[in-house]
């Protein structure tokens, strides 16, 4: 008899204990889980307010497809930050689930800005914050999955998400994919129908020379080649053995310092690193619309060599333009013509 009521309180205390386990704690929420909860209430309708009250077509190259899913998504993040406070201020099933998703949504997005966004402005202008924020959306899914508090509120057992949870989660990212996807088709289309519309107006003078995406003019008494490699297209112009000079346009945005000395490493030439040099110019200046950084140098060879190079930008276009000029010291290479006459359409 003793031994089935102490059968009978086992199973009571194991019932008491699996309910405990299961039932949501109803002590307020505090601490980290409160400042994740104010911070995605806060971002998400800050984010849309803010891109609502400052965006302008021309940032997105009036690509309305790629404005247009902008909004939609950041409406949609919204809406995902209250459902998720909601669900935490209910206890309800799915709220962990939400929790888990918002971070891995923002994770997706701040990659997606690294991968395929302006770095200028948005990528490695920003790098040390968007990798920040990924860090914060690493470390809140962390968080839901080992919280004490998060399982006293919603403990594991309990944890259920609703059978629309997955179709809201797969409808965000389908939208954000969509968008980005479209939106980058779109622009490239209209970016070179607009090149080639452009090309085919462009009425090149004598002596008048174009890849498509800049057009110059070389000099009198040069001899203009035109090769194609790796799939860029490039110009070589010579006089004779004493001028050597390399076009090649491109696109990038990233008119800086750091910028300029990765493109002059790229093309130094490693033979002539045995040689003494001396810089004779290290200059910025604006050539028409080109931002020009522009350097020049002499190798102390036999016969010394001066190496003068030149990296245009044009923040209109997005173009860039890399000249590199060889030649014997003494001997007039033509630079300030050439660039002079560089157009990045």
């Amino acid at each position: 008899m003793d031994n089935k009521f102490e059968k009978e309180n086992i199973m009571d205390a194991n019932n008491n204990m699996q309910e405990t386990q299961i039932k949501p704690s109803n002590e307020n929420i505090h601490g980290w889980l409160s400042f994740f909860l104010f911070c995605i209430g806060l971002r998400g309708a800050f984010n849309f307010i803010y891109l609502l009250a400052t965006f302008k077509i021309q940032d997105y190259g009036f690509n309305y497809i790629l404005l247009g899913s902008n909004f939609l998504v950041a409406l949609l993040m919204w809406g995902l930050s209250v459902y998720t406070l909601v669900a935490f201020w209910k206890r309800s099933t799915n709220a962990v689930f939400l929790g888990k998703n918002y971070a891995i949504l923002c994770f997706i997005a701040n990659l997606a800005s690294l991968i395929i966004g302006d770095f200028e402005e948005y990528g490695i202008g920003n790098l040390s914050r968007i990798l920040s924020a990924s860090m914060w959306c690493v470390a809140w899914y962390i968080y839901f999955s080992k919280s004490a508090q998060v399982k006293r509120l919603i403990p594991v057992l309990y944890r259920k998400p609703f059978k629309c949870d997955n179709y809201i989660i797969a409808f965000i990212i389908s939208i954000y994919s969509l968008g980005i996807g479209l939106g980058i088709i779109t622009q490239q289309y209209f970016t070179d129908l607009h090149e080639k519309n452009i090309v085919s107006k462009l009425h090149l003078g004598k002596n008048g020379y174009t890849d498509g995406i800049i057009a110059f003019t070389a000099p009198k008494g040069f001899t203009c080649y035109k090769y194609k490699n790796e799939g860029i297209i490039s110009h070589t112009l010579e006089k004779g053995d004493s001028i050597h000079i390399t076009i090649t346009g491109g696109y990038d945005t990233q008119n800086t310092n750091s910028n300029f000395e990765y493109y002059w490493n790229n093309w130094k030439d490693s033979e002539m690193n045995d040689y003494a040099n001396v810089i004779l110019e290290n200059n910025k200046y604006t050539i028409h619309d080109n931002y020009c950084h522009f350097r020049s140098i002499r190798y102390e060879a036999d016969t010394p060599i001066v190496w003068s190079f030149a990296l245009l930008f044009n923040e209109y276009s997005g173009k860039v333009c890399v000249c590199s000029i060889w030649s014997f010291e003494g001997t007039s290479n033509n630079i300030n013509e050439i660039l002079n006459s560089i157009k990045l359409f």
